[in-house]
């Protein structure tokens, strides 16, 4: 299974689970299960 999470800024991510996508804190368990990050540099 595929977890993806879209960094906002340093407080906020953008998740989506079963029940919807919604804009949570950067924190618990997404800060602890973090594995690595791609920028997408729009040119």
């Amino acid at each position: 299974m595929t977890h993806v999470v879209i960094y906002v800024d340093p407080g906020h991510i953008i998740d989506c689970h079963n029940t919807g996508v919604a804009v949570r804190a950067f924190q618990s368990w997404y800060k602890n299960c973090f594995d690595h990050a791609r920028r997408i540099i729009n040119g």
